[in-house]
């Protein structure tokens, strides 16, 4: 894969997070890159950026990247075919972690190919533009033409594909928002108890607390990582937590107990959590 050859220039629209990510990644596994944007910038790193009406844009056969909002992907699709990019040559894929790429057809009519592609990444802000890092997940879905170049250009840039039912996607989404969006609550959340608990600069130590656990099960993905009272059994502990949280804010208090159960519930599912200690847990939550 790392030799694939594209059939033509790879155009991205959009220059946010993703679009930059991605297409600098691809850059530098030898594509030739261009980012295409409504704004005045010219370049992003070495790859340079040309707006919707410079002539020297690529027509014809290219594979063209929407890396656009979702709610801007059949919109930009219909003006891309308005202006002639997008056609019966064309290779089009869009970044949307819920949407189908069949949309794209419904939107600029018969593709060569079409597909769409979700990293499953948390990309810096746009004024830190970084490549995708190599190893990134991408899901990818699309008719055979375009999910087989699709599969071919982010293998070559250094990402894992996966193939996704389009049905699935928005689970598959979900479970991304759980774990690269909502995660930030808990940072936050634990910050704020840190901070009323006398804690200075809780957030930064509420990060570094996260990423800890992330650096354990990112070297060994396995429940036997997990610290703390739950993966001990500690019901005394838990239920000091649980009281705390009680008189500092119910609501939190409310997501200790959901969280916690499904910790217990894993740890005992991967048989690092003993029967009767999950059960004394469980019970512990109950009160």
């Amino acid at each position: 894969m790392s030799h694939l050859r594209s059939p033509g220039p790879v155009v991205i629209v959009g220059t946010g997070r993703a679009g930059t990510g991605i297409g600098l990644a691809m850059s530098s596994s030898g594509f030739p890159v261009t980012f295409v944007t409504r704004g005045s910038r010219r370049s992003v790193g070495a790859v340079r950026v040309l707006s919707y009406g410079d002539q020297s844009l690529p027509h014809g056969t290219s594979i063209w990247i929407l890396a656009v909002p979702d709610r801007l992907i059949a919109e930009t699709a219909r003006t891309l075919k308005d202006l002639g990019f997008l056609g019966p040559a064309s290779i089009a894929g869009h970044l949307s972690g819920a949407l189908p790429s069949s949309l794209l057809e419904e939107a600029a009519g018969p593709l060569y190919g079409r597909f769409s592609a979700h990293p499953l990444l948390a990309f810096p802000p746009a004024d830190a533009v970084r490549p995708m890092p190599p190893g990134s997940t991408v899901l990818i879905e699309g008719d055979p033409t375009g999910e087989l170049m699709a599969h071919a250009l982010f293998g070559a840039a250094g990402a894992e594909t996966c193939a996704i039912d389009p049905a699935r996607k928005p689970l598959a989404h979900a479970a991304a928002v759980l774990a690269a969006n909502l995660a930030a609550t808990l940072i936050w959340s634990a910050a704020d108890a840190l901070k009323a608990s006398g804690v200075s600069d809780s957030l930064v130590v509420s990060t570094r607390l996260m990423q800890s656990l992330l650096d354990n099960l990112g070297a060994r993905p396995v429940a036997a990582v997990i610290t703390g009272p739950i993966a001990r059994c500690d019901p005394a502990t838990v239920l000091a937590n649980l009281q705390a949280l009680d008189e500092y804010d119910t609501s939190l208090a409310r997501l200790y107990r959901d969280l916690a159960e499904r910790l217990a519930n894993a740890l005992h599912d991967a048989g690092t959590l003993p029967e009767d200690a999950w059960l004394m847990i469980r019970a512990t939550l109950k009160n």
